[in-house]
Order: C-alpha cells, then sequence, then structure tokens
C-alpha cells in the first residue's frame, strides 16, 4: 500500500513538474509577455484610430471579418469605408474599462469592454468585444472582431 502511495505521490510531481516547465520551453514567458505588449499597443492604436484609414489599414489583416449584428459580414475594405464614412463627430472619448489578451502561440484573443464618455466625463455607452489576431512574418493583425452594446 506505502509503494501505490509512493507511485502516486511521485506521478504528480512528475505532472505538476511538466505542467510548470513545458509550458516555458515551447513558449518562453518573456516571448508571451512581448506578445501580449504588441497586441495591448495595437488595440489602443486601433481604439485612437477608428475612422483613420491609414491607421486602420496596418492593424487589420487582408483576411479581416467583421461579423455586425445585421447579419452582415463585413471585409476589411469594407470595414474600412463604413468606419471613414461614419466618423464619430461628437466630442466622445472612448477609454477601456478593461483589457484582457491572451496568446496561443501565434494567435492573440483581446477581450475587454470600451466606455464611451461624453464631453461632461459621464459614461454615455459600454460595448463588450472580442478580437481575434493572427502573428504572421513576425507582425499581429486583426482578423476577426465582434462587438456588443452592453445595456
Amino acid at each position: 500500500m506505502k509503494r501505490i502511495n509512493l507511485l502516486i505521490s511521485s506521478s504528480l510531481i512528475s505532472m505538476a513538474f511538466l505542467l510548470l516547465i513545458v509550458p516555458q520551453t515551447i513558449f518562453p514567458a518573456g516571448k508571451k509577455s512581448d506578445d501580449k505588449q504588441q497586441i495591448i499597443r495595437l488595440e489602443m492604436k486601433w481604439l485612437s484610430s477608428l475612422h483613420s484609414k491609414a491607421g486602420l489599414d496596418t492593424i487589420l489583416a487582408p483576411e479581416f471579418i467583421h461579423p455586425i449584428p445585421q447579419g452582415i459580414f463585413l471585409t476589411k475594405d469594407e470595414h474600412i469605408n463604413w468606419a471613414i464614412n461614419h466618423p464619430d463627430l461628437s466630442r466622445n472619448v472612448q477609454k477601456f474599462d478593461t483589457l484582457f489578451v491572451r496568446i496561443y502561440n501565434n494567435i492573440g484573443i483581446a477581450s475587454g469592454i470600451v466606455a464611451t464618455y461624453d464631453h461632461k466625463g459621464k459614461i454615455v455607452r459600454k460595448s463588450i468585444f472580442t478580437d481575434v489576431f493572427v502573428k504572421k512574418s513576425g507582425k499581429w493583425h486583426a482578423v476577426n472582431a465582434q462587438e456588443n452594446l452592453i445595456h
């Protein structure tokens, strides 16, 4: 009986060791952290470039898709054209309330909440989103975006 307990204990220790070491060797912590920071910077740029063709063009991948509530899938060009033709003329400011970034090798997922503030600092709108990024040739680009209003 002692031998069985010892085997189980040593197996659990081995599994714990593998769970701690293997992810580090497959994807070193520093690299994962750098990728997270790159995606956070892209999200910040995206939020400040919502109506800028030049800004959006560098963030969105050629195969970018944006499903919208009307049941339409916007391509990169359609998304950019819509954004340019519908600028926000208010003095509203958008900020991240929450932003989480997860990295899975060459795929990054950003999820969060964006709050829109009027000129008096009052929240007038909140939306929840998920953006999917893919790293190609050393650069991250968004391939999918989806958001919903929070009511």
